[in-house]
């Protein structure tokens, strides 16, 4: 196993230093497709509990850690931590408890959606940061035992968390949520600004509890078209980026959104360190438009982890040649991993990388 594991890496990728190494490190890492998560999960009530006893939630994230000579560990938590804060309570069910193994999450579920100017209103105006207490324990643990690796906080988008605020749960189309943006945009953008205000406190916090990057999720960017991306989307994630640069320089953060209609050229109107890429992206194209201006996260397809070796290392080649000569890269999947995937695939890819570019 590869031995080149440091903060350095990846952090002067977003610094636009040149690394000693591509760093690597897998959204999703710290979840379902490890034995040692599947064995503990089994023996924890709820999902909730999980990720909300900071001892537990550490062991989790660090899970990956010393499995695999993974870059940067990011923190065992959940987006929807930031609705809980303001009184939108978000439960989880599962399904597959009784059946011997780990219950299986199927949707996180919110009783009462906003729908109205009044629940709007009902929400508190201030988060008592207190809440989020057992995420900054849960930090602070993973810090004290991380020696050379990173660690990454993260946010979800005023649009992610207002997917789930809105429609109450799963839904196929969101139509509600969509639906509002054309029959009470005022409500909509209301809401908004207010789950934006919450996510750079929260951001705020994990910085000031050790985290050393913060990556902010638009897992549902692709439900929007680019006439109405800008408006309800990309404006409150560049506001968000702004007002944690005002207050924590110094800290580099990435935007992940995934099926975005806008360009990568056009995303790096917000000024992040690092924009992450899901694979229906072409890689190559991206790093000719944007040449050095910012790192680049990105973007071997999930389902590349069933290939065998062989096939795998060729992935690995194809995404590294399409770099060019280009420095600024942290290799990732295009998405969260798979649940079945096997690990020692993951032990293989980190390898592989290291290997390619050290």
């Amino acid at each position: 196993m590869s031995s080149k594991s440091s903060s350095s890496a990846i952090l002067a990728v977003l610094k636009g230093e040149v690394p000693t190494h591509t760093p690597i490190w897998i959204m999703r890492q710290a979840g379902r497709y490890l034995p040692e998560y599947r064995e503990l999960r089994s023996k924890v009530g709820s999902f909730t509990e999980l990720y909300s006893n900071p001892e537990l939630a550490s062991k989790v994230t660090l899970m990956p850690m010393k499995r695999f000579p993974l870059d940067a560990a990011i923190i065992f938590s959940d987006i929807l931590i930031a609705l809980d804060a303001i009184s939108i309570e978000v439960s989880f069910s599962s399904s597959g408890a009784n059946s011997g193994g780990p219950p299986t999450i199927t949707g996180p579920r919110v009783d009462k959606p906003i729908r109205t100017q009044q629940d709007l209103n009902n929400l508190p105006k201030n988060c008592d940061l207190e809440k989020y207490d057992f995420l900054v324990q849960n930090i602070k643990i993973c810090k004290s035992e991380l020696k050379d690796q990173a660690l990454i906080g993260f946010v979800g988008s005023p649009w992610t968390l207002a997917a789930y605020a809105v429609e109450g749960g799963n839904a196929k189309n969101f139509a509600t949520l969509r639906g509002m943006m054309y029959s009470q945009p005022q409500l909509l953008q209301g809401l908004l600004q207010r789950l934006a205000d919450e996510v750079t406190q929260l951001a705020i916090l994990q910085i000031d509890s050790g985290a050393d990057i913060i990556q902010i999720f638009d897992s549902w960017a692709g439900l929007l078209g680019p006439q109405h991306y800008y408006e309800f989307s990309y404006k409150y994630m560049a506001k968000i980026i702004a007002d944690i640069r005002s207050q924590r320089p110094n800290t580099p953060l990435i935007i992940f959104a995934k099926s975005t209609p806008f360009s990568p050229l056009q995303m790096l109107e917000c000024k992040p360190d690092g924009l992450g890429i899901d694979w229906q992206v072409d890689l190559r194209a991206t790093f000719a438009s944007v040449g050095d201006q910012v790192a680049i996260q990105g973007n071997l397809d999930p389902a590349a982890l069933y290939a065998d070796e062989q096939s795998l290392a060729k992935e690995v080649s194809r995404i590294m040649e399409s770099r060019s000569t280009n420095s600024r890269h942290i290799f990732n999947l295009g998405h969260g991993i798979y649940p079945d995937v096997n690990p020692d695939r993951v032990a293989y890819l980190v390898d592989a990388v290291h290997n390619y570019s050290g």
